[in-house]
């Protein structure tokens, strides 16, 4: 791997900073080392190096100009070709090692692998040096083409050099770590010095080989821990230079973390906005022209409790209160939760004393309606009280309104929305809003409730929650549609995953004896499509009596 033209233009452009002045004094003092001289047979090797493609070597007077033209990858090829040789029983390394066949070939093979793997360790400093001056480049290829041919052709014993080089390849970052961090003075100073003592390692261990027997072990008796301490200050180099990309690695990742995090942030407010102002043309088309926050919902619900229980404070006679703890004890209520898909029909009559247009049942479903607010799954709810004032289609209407407010992503793009926005707005190619009561261009008036329960369906489905819906009294405003809507509700539950309560006076519309009209599928116990209970309000003196007698008002509909 190579660093990245980006990562490149910034290196290039540390180095001609006065900050990079003592790193390139670094690497101007490695390109300076003297180069060592050179025998015949060594000679003989760097030709091969140098002239890769020649069958027949001939002296080339410009032969450390010609190795200096090379770059690194050129001696990695050459280093690579040699491992075939070793696999063979013959070969020039069986020819210069002189103590067994087995034990030569081991150490050769040693040699070449550490060796090869050394300069692949190497090569991010390396390229990271070329780009203050490619003859930086030039420099360590000469040196260690002739580091290589030395070792290859002089040494008997190669422990020295092959542990350094293993020293090398563990301690140094991988190539693209230089990629990932940031140009820094510091690492930039490390790399040039650690160049340089790379490079004066190079050519003392190549003086070193060169000699004879006698003159190595005379050298080692003059300096006796040269190549100990060398190695030690290239190992602490090599060491500093992982341990200061690791730290500019993790900046690195700190902060594209952040700048993630605020991408992120910055992507979601789009995409609220987004949102909200769909959420708005929606809206506006629905008749709305302002959004209820959950604050203002959640007082108004509180305020209509309060109504309620007021009423029933004042009742001439101590009547019964249906509970939601109570509500949720009962078997039919038990059903409605526990199916996947279901309409509670909760319809009761008043007790005959307590003559008020509300329903003893309401108090129930507000209870109901904040404790589920309060849960902890947080489902969606919506709370649609009705009035003799309000139309079915106006109920539906209110219901896809509420839940555009709770849950305004249900209007991301996607294909399903698009017959939701037709449905719902209807607008021209410009995005204009047209009204929602219209002809069609057959002159048949839309069926605006089937229209709007087709996009409350596709709401329901788009919404990542539980969905509960709560009507409140719906028989106010549904007369001879009154009907019509609980069927449309029944295939929302068919069609999706949902949970609606209708609270009912039966007084005023009575479902029992339209049961036999729905398909026995929605009729199902198993299935509980459809869960009907009935609760008639009752005084707390007759309650053993009325427990008694099942206290549900089944059979007629006289009495309380």
């Amino acid at each position: 791997m190579v660093l990245e033209k980006t990562r490149k233009l910034e290196w290039r452009a540390w180095f001609a900073s006065p900050d990079a002045a003592g790193a390139k004094a670094e690497l101007e003092a490695a390109r300076l080392l003297q180069t060592p001289g050179v025998t015949p047979d060594i000679t003989v090797e760097l030709l091969r190096i140098s002239r890769p493609t020649k069958s027949h070597l001939k002296p080339d007077p410009q032969l450390h100009s010609s190795l200096e033209s090379l770059d690194i990858q050129d001696l990695q090829r050459h280093i690579a070709g040699q491992i075939p040789l070793l696999a063979g029983a013959l070969g020039e390394w069986d020819d210069k090692r002189t103590r067994g066949w087995r034990k030569g070939r081991t150490k050769a093979q040693n040699f070449v692998i550490s060796f090869d793997r050394f300069l692949k360790a190497f090569s991010g400093i390396l390229e990271i040096a070329r780009l203050a001056d490619e003859q930086y480049g030039g420099a360590a290829t000469k040196i260690f083409s002739l580091l290589w041919a030395t070792v290859k052709i002089k040494a008997d014993n190669d422990e020295a050099i092959v542990s350094l080089m293993e020293g090398v390849n563990d301690r140094l970052p991988d190539v693209d770590i230089y990629n990932q961090v940031y140009v820094d003075s510091v690492l930039g100073t490390m790399i040039a010095t650690t160049f340089r003592d790379v490079l004066h390692f190079s050519q003392q261990a190549t003086l070193y080989f060169q000699g004879r027997g006698i003159s190595r072990a005379m050298k080692s008796i003059g300096n006796p821990v040269r190549f100990p301490d060398m190695q030690e200050q290239l190992v602490k180099g090599f060491t500093n230079i992982r341990v200061r990309c690791d730290a500019l690695l993790a900046q690195r990742i700190s902060e594209l973390s952040k700048q993630n995090t605020e991408l992120l942030l910055q992507m979601k407010t789009m995409t609220e906005t987004q949102h909200a102002e769909r959420v708005r043309k929606l809206q506006k088309a629905l008749g709305r022209h302002h959004s209820e926050s959950k604050a203002h919902r959640d007082l108004d619900l509180s305020e209509y409790r309060h109504f309620l229980l007021s009423l029933l404070a004042h009742a001439p006679t101590e009547l019964a209160r249906l509970s939601a703890s109570e509500l949720e004890r009962l078997p039919e209520y038990q059903r409605w939760t526990a199916a996947r898909s279901s309409l509670l029909f909760l319809h009761g009559r008043n007790d005959a004393s307590w003559q008020m247009p509300q329903s003893w049942l309401s108090l129930a479903a507000v209870d109901l309606v904040d404790r589920l607010r309060a849960s902890d799954a947080k489902p969606l709810v919506v709370f649609q009280r009705c009035g003799p004032e309000d139309a079915v289609e106006d109920v539906v209407k209110e219901m896809i309104s509420q839940l555009l407010d709770l849950e305004p992503s249900v209007v991301r793009e996607a294909d399903d929305m698009r017959d939701l926005e037709a449905r719902i707005a209807g607008g021209d190619q410009e995005g204009e809003v047209v009204p929602l009561y219209r002809r069609e261009e057959s002159g048949e008036e839309r069926n605006l409730l089937d229209e709007y329960a087709a996009a409350l369906t596709r709401i329901v489905e788009r919404c990542p929650r539980a969905v509960h819906l709560v009507v409140n009294r719906p028989e106010l405003c549904g007369g001879e549609k009154m009907w019509g809507f609980v069927k449309a509700l029944l295939r929302l539950v068919e069609e999706t995953e949902v949970k609606v309560m209708l609270v009912v006076r039966t007084e005023l519309w009575n479902i029992e004896s339209r049961l036999c009209d729905l398909d026995q599928g929605v009729l199902d116990p198993d299935s509980a499509k459809l869960v009907v209970l009935r609760q008639n309000q009752y005084e707390l003196e007759l309650d053993e009596r009325y427990w008694q007698e099942g206290g549900r008002g089944s059979g007629s509909d006289e009495g309380r």
